[in-house]
């Protein structure tokens, strides 16, 4: 077989249906797919625990960089440094230094990537369920609403349906609004739909 007949590499190269979806719109159709029970709370709860760790990592990384700079990268910069900055300057050299390095681990910090990837798998289930339906799940998408609050709603509608008062004051999962026959659904194939 050659190497581009290969469905596994082919999968690579083929465009997704959510390519022009913002990261935003990405969250928005995995809330809505979980809201509408496409996807169960067993798929979404790695995802959610993702979201926690990484949120906790960007937060926790000045705390945990300005120590391991000072005892490493600015001790021997002052060793190896002919000149020697006032302590006003060199206390704010450190900390521009400090704030450079957590806007680099804010954009590509492992966790991330790995919350990016567990996204897209996210997204190839719904896909694989509904189809090309699941862009109708980005719809009416406020422009003030942000990944941060859409990962808030997700995470209260997982304790809602899960947490111990489920059943009680909210449906648990097996009742839980608004029940979706994905059988029901009408096939969009290339801008045809197909009952």
């Amino acid at each position: 077989m050659e190497y581009y007949e290969n469905p596994r590499y082919a999968e690579n190269y083929r465009l997704k249906p959510w390519f022009i979806l913002t990261d935003e719109e990405r969250s928005f159709v995995v809330y809505n797919a979980y809201q509408k029970r496409i996807l169960t709370s067993e798929e979404v709860q790695p995802y959610l625990r993702q979201v926690r760790i990484s949120n906790f990592t960007q937060v926790i990384f000045p705390l945990i960089a300005f120590p391991v700079f000072k005892r490493t990268i600015f001790k021997l910069a002052s060793a190896r440094l002919s000149f020697t900055l006032d302590a006003a300057r060199s206390r704010f050299t450190q900390a521009a230094i400090v704030g450079a390095s957590w806007l680099a681990w804010l954009h590509y910090n492992p966790f991330k990537v790995s919350l990016l990837e567990q996204k897209e798998d996210l997204l190839k289930l719904c896909e694989q369920r509904i189809g090309f339906n699941l862009l109708d799940l980005n719809d009416v998408l406020p422009r003030w609403l942000t990944t941060v609050e859409i990962h808030r709603r997700m995470q209260q509608l997982y304790n809602e349906r899960n947490g111990p008062l489920a059943g009680y004051l909210y449906p648990n999962e097996e009742s839980a609004e608004p029940l979706v026959d994905l059988s029901s659904w009408p096939r969009r194939i290339r801008n045809k739909i197909v009952k």
